[in-house]
C-alpha cells in the first residue's frame, strides 16, 4: 500500500483517509474528485467438512444448520482499482503499481466527468426553472396590464360621461374645486393607472 500512495503521490493525486459513517475509507482524491482504493485477500470457496461438534449438534437439535462451504484466503492480495497484485518479481510488482496508478487516474476522470455532467444537468434544470419563473412573471404582468387597461377604459368613460353630463358628483369633488379642475384631477388618476405610463 506504502509503494501503491506514493505512486499515487507522484502524479500530483492526494491520499485522503476518512472514517466517518457512511464515509470511512482511504480515497485517491484530485481537485473536488475522488474514488476509493482498498487492498483485501481473496478467498476461494471450498466444501466444508462438517466438524465432530458440528455433527452433534445438528444430531441433538435437527434444525441446526452446517454451512456447506467455508471461505479460505488464498493469501493473494486485490488492490482496488488495479486487480491481483503481482509480487512475482520486483519489475512485475512495479509494472502493478503502475497499472493500479493509471486504473485510479481513470476512475478519477469517470469521477469528474459523472460531476461534471450532474453539475451541467443541475444547471439546466436551474436555467430551465428560472425560465419558467420569468415567463411566468411576464404573464402575470401582461395580466395586471389588461386589468390596468380595462380600469383605465372605465374611468375615462366615466370622466367623459361627467363631461358630457357637466357636474360632479358630490362625493368626488371637493370644496372650492372647478369642473376644470376635477376633470384636470380625474384624468390624472386615470393616466397613474394606464399600463403603458402617462
Amino acid at each position: 500500500m506504502d509503494r501503491f500512495i506514493k505512486g499515487m503521490e507522484a502524479e500530483d493525486l492526494r491520499v485522503e483517509v476518512t472514517d466517518g459513517y457512511q464515509d470511512a475509507g482511504t480515497f485517491a482524491c484530485e481537485g473536488r474528485d475522488r474514488t476509493q482504493v482498498h487492498v483485501h485477500e481473496k478467498n476461494k470457496r471450498v466444501k466444508h467438512e462438517p466438524t465432530a461438534k458440528e455433527l452433534r449438534e445438528k444430531e441433538q437439535l435437527p434444525g441446526t444448520r452446517i454451512p456447506k462451504w467455508d471461505d479460505v484466503p488464498t493469501g493473494e492480495l486485490v488492490l482496488t482499482p488495479g486487480g491481483t497484485v503481482d509480487f512475482s518479481s520486483e519489475q512485475a510488482f512495479d509494472q502493478f503499481i503502475k497499472k493500479a496508478v493509471a486504473d485510479v487516474i481513470e476512475e478519477l476522470a469517470r469521477a469528474r466527468k459523472k460531476r461534471e455532467e450532474e453539475e451541467a444537468a443541475q444547471r439546466h434544470e436551474w436555467d430551465c426553472r428560472m425560465e419558467a419563473e420569468h415567463e411566468k412573471e411576464r404573464v402575470e404582468a401582461m395580466h395586471e396590464a389588461a386589468a390596468s387597461l380595462q380600469q383605465y377604459r372605465i374611468l375615462t368613460d366615466k370622466i367623459e360621461e361627467v363631461r358630457r353630463f357637466g357636474r360632479v358628483p358630490e362625493d368626488q369633488s371637493q370644496v372650492d374645486q372647478s369642473f376644470e379642475e376635477w376633470l384636470v384631477w380625474a384624468e390624472a388618476q386615470a393616466r397613474r393607472i394606464h399600463p403603458l405610463g402617462s
